[in-house]
């Protein structure tokens, strides 16, 4: 399951290069599959920072949004 959420992850970093917004939707599915994994297999540690790295790409998201509305 990691891996698939991995894949989800460097698709999202590529589009970031590539200036798309998109790329944060990708980096969200992908923080939101490693937290759960990592609920399941009991490291909490991590479940903890894919929900920071997902609220980060949920704020930048918004940012890039309000950025190209102005």
């Amino acid at each position: 399951m990691g891996w698939f959420a991995n894949v989800f992850i460097i698709i999202g970093l590529w589009l970031a290069g590539n200036k798309a917004k998109w790329a944060f939707l990708f980096t969200i599915v992908g923080e939101v599959i490693w937290c759960a994994y990592s609920i399941y297999i009991k490291m909490y540690d991590l479940a903890f920072v894919c929900v920071i790295f997902a609220i980060l790409a949920f704020r930048n998201l918004i940012k890039w949004t309000n950025e190209k509305a102005n």
